[in-house]
């Protein structure tokens, strides 16, 4: 008898896990165009570079009338309307397709990945608030900033990178090739870097610089409890 009702509990739960999964449906989004992406509360992003633009939210009707993705002074904006009803349940992936792509700002635990890398001169980019982004980029100016116990990881190239990461945020670019880097970590904070020329960096108040790739230090500065040193 228990294994009956076993038996028919999990039926009946598999059956709502199946009806939940099909509801989900792709919506494409009528949308100017941009060349910043900003993303917040908790959604999921996957960016690929492209001849046109594209935006393609997947996620349930209910949860479908509630996303925002508007675009504003170049910007897409994607965030959720103030309504309550469905908080505890708003899981949406917006897929993003874009020419070009200068400026990538993610908080609120939202998350962007990207494995195609984007091409450009001059890139911007922010996570904060437990936010995430795994990406590729070839830029020639590459400036991050990362806080709240965001995370970055990056892949491809920058001939010159900017970074600073503070509040217990990660910013994980071993992967990315660099010629010179500007780097500052504080507050718990951890920065990796790859390296091939001139690097300046500075530590403090826990934080920590790991650099390699045969880098020059221009600058090491460290304070309370911050450290700078070459990768194990």
């Amino acid at each position: 008898m228990k294994n009956a009702v076993l038996a028919l509990l999990f039926g009946a739960a598999l059956g709502v896990t199946t009806t939940a999964q099909a509801q989900q449906v792709k919506q494409t989004r009528s949308v100017a165009t941009f060349q910043a992406v900003h993303a917040g509360g908790g959604v999921k992003v996957v960016l690929t570079p492209g001849a046109a633009t594209a935006v393609v939210v997947e996620a349930t009707p209910e949860v479908q009338s509630q996303l925002q993705t508007t675009v504003k002074d170049g910007a897409l904006e994607i965030g959720w309307e103030s309504s309550l009803s469905l908080r505890n349940n708003r899981r949406a992936t917006i897929y993003v397709t874009c020419p070009r792509l200068t400026e990538l700002a993610v908080s609120g635990g939202a998350t962007a990945k990207g494995t195609t890398p984007f091409t450009v001169s001059s890139f911007r980019l922010s996570a904060s608030g437990g936010a995430s982004v795994d990406m590729a980029l070839a830029a020639k100016d590459l400036t991050s900033e990362v806080s709240g116990g965001g995370s970055v990881y990056l892949n491809g190239t920058a001939a010159r990178q900017v970074a600073t990461v503070s509040g217990g945020g990660s910013y994980h670019a071993y992967p990315l090739q660099s010629t010179t880097a500007d780097v500052r970590a504080s507050s718990g904070a951890t920065a990796e870097v790859q390296v091939a020329g001139e690097l300046a960096a500075q530590a403090s108040s826990g934080g920590s610089v790991r650099y390699k790739g045969g880098a020059r230090l221009t600058r090491s500065q460290t304070s309370s409890g911050g450290s700078v040193s070459p990768a194990r």
